[in-house]
């Protein structure tokens, strides 16, 4: 395994119809949880009751990261625009591409409308040193998100001499595979620097595409707050660790389920890789 791979564990939460993914460290703080419940339950035959904020298998529906497009920012240099239909960018999906975007910036004035002073035009990008500049970044739309990561998408960049300063366009609203994000921002560089100059020819604007996860629900609601109990089993000690979770009441032909929500847990490879396998 390359050792800038990252393992992530995907949770998938079909009892609410979403999923997501822990890092290492959170997976094994959950696992840690889900052990000590289960080793409740062999003491005293008792399935846990538990809220959502203290069941290790529950965590909130977040947005996650779809992907991030790059976007030279060269031709700003030359005060020359640059409009793309760019890939989204991700370690997941085929080829490692989960969609494009349409997006771009041009040369303005400060109004975001009229055409840039005649004096901004350039040659050389040295030139540029000591005047202001106004440009545009445009998000147009987005196209053929994964279907289960599309929803209430939007979309965040930043520019690197306004490391304090995140932007970001409006959310798309419920499940979209191809978002109208209609997005368009007026930039100002008061007195331009070399260093935004050496920016300008070596760098680019990385846009990030956020969405929220979204899964087929299977079954019902949980009743959570519904008491439940089984009889009690007693198991010799060298024993509970052959044990299933499931265990048969013989008394009344019923079969009750330590777990209490419909859950799958996936080990995947951030990057890095492909391959994977099914823990619980």
């Amino acid at each position: 395994m390359d050792a800038r791979t990252e393992v992530v564990v995907r949770v998938e939460n079909f009892e609410e119809g979403y999923y997501y993914q822990w890092d290492s460290e959170k997976f094994q703080n959950r696992l840690f949880m889900m052990r000590d419940q289960l080793n409740n339950y062999f003491e005293d035959g008792q399935i846990p009751q538990l809220d959502k904020e203290h069941d290790p298998f529950w965590d909130p529906n977040e947005p996650m990261l779809v992907g991030t497009s790059f976007l030279s920012l060269k031709n700003l240099s030359y005060m020359v625009e640059n409009k793309m239909n760019c890939k989204v960018l991700s370690s997941e999906g085929a080829k490692g591409i989960r969609g494009s975007v349409n997006l771009g910036y041009w040369p303005c004035a400060s109004n975001g409308v009229d055409e840039p002073e005649d004096d901004v035009f350039c040659d050389e990008p040295h030139e540029l040193v000591g005047k202001a500049i106004h440009f545009k970044v445009d998000i147009n739309d987005a196209e053929d998100l994964p279907a289960d990561l599309c929803k209430n998408s939007y979309v965040t960049y930043s520019l690197k001499y306004e490391p304090d300063n995140l932007y970001q366009t409006e959310k798309c609203d419920g499940l979209n595979q191809k978002p109208s994000f209609n997005y368009g921002k007026v930039h100002s560089v008061d007195c331009v620097s070399d260093y935004i100059i050496d920016y300008f020819q070596s760098s680019s604007i990385g846009f990030q595409i956020w969405a929220e996860p979204q899964l087929e629900q299977r079954g019902g609601k949980i009743n959570r707050s519904a008491a439940q109990s089984q009889k009690k089993v007693i198991t010799p000690r060298n024993e509970k660790a052959k044990l299933s979770p499931a265990v048969k009441n013989t008394d009344n032909n019923n079969t009750n389920n330590s777990s209490t929500t419909e859950k799958d847990v996936i080990v995947t490879e951030k990057a890095g890789g492909s391959s994977c396998c099914t823990m619980f």
